[in-house]
C-alpha cells in the first residue's frame, strides 16, 4: 500500500509533499496499523473532499493519496479538526505528518 500526503495553502500558499509511505518497506507493526487505519475509515468509499467547507484563505489543505493494487483514492481535507475528518487527521499523526491533534 503506498500513502502520499500532500499539503496545499496557508500563508505563502505553497503546496509540498509532507510524506510518501510504503507499507511493504516499513516496520512490520507500523505498516499493519497504517492498512487498519485505512481499512477502518473506509477510505476507498470516502468522498474526494471530507469536512465542511473551511473559511479562511491562509488554512491548509492536506490531500491524502492511497493506492493499494489496482485501487487509488485521493481525499481532500482541511487543517481544522471536525468530527468528519478526525480519522484522517489520526493517519496523518500516525504517518508522522502532523497537522492538528
Amino acid at each position: 500500500m503506498l500513502i502520499s500526503v500532500t499539503r496545499t495553502g496557508g500563508f505563502a500558499g505553497l503546496s509540498e509533499t509532507l510524506i510518501r509511505a510504503d507499507t511493504e518497506t516499513l516496520n512490520t507493526q507500523v505498516a499493519a496499523s497504517l492498512r487498519d487505519m485505512v481499512r477502518a475509515m473506509d477510505f476507498f468509499s470516502l468522498p474526494s473532499r471530507v469536512g465542511a467547507e473551511q473559511m479562511g484563505a491562509d488554512l491548509f489543505i492536506y490531500e491524502v493519496t492511497v493506492t493499494d493494487g489496482e485501487q487509488s483514492h485521493t481525499v481532500a481535507f482541511a487543517d481544522a479538526r471536525t468530527p468528519e475528518n478526525a480519522p484522517l487527521h489520526d493517519l496523518l499523526g500516525a504517518l508522522g505528518g502532523g497537522g492538528p491533534q
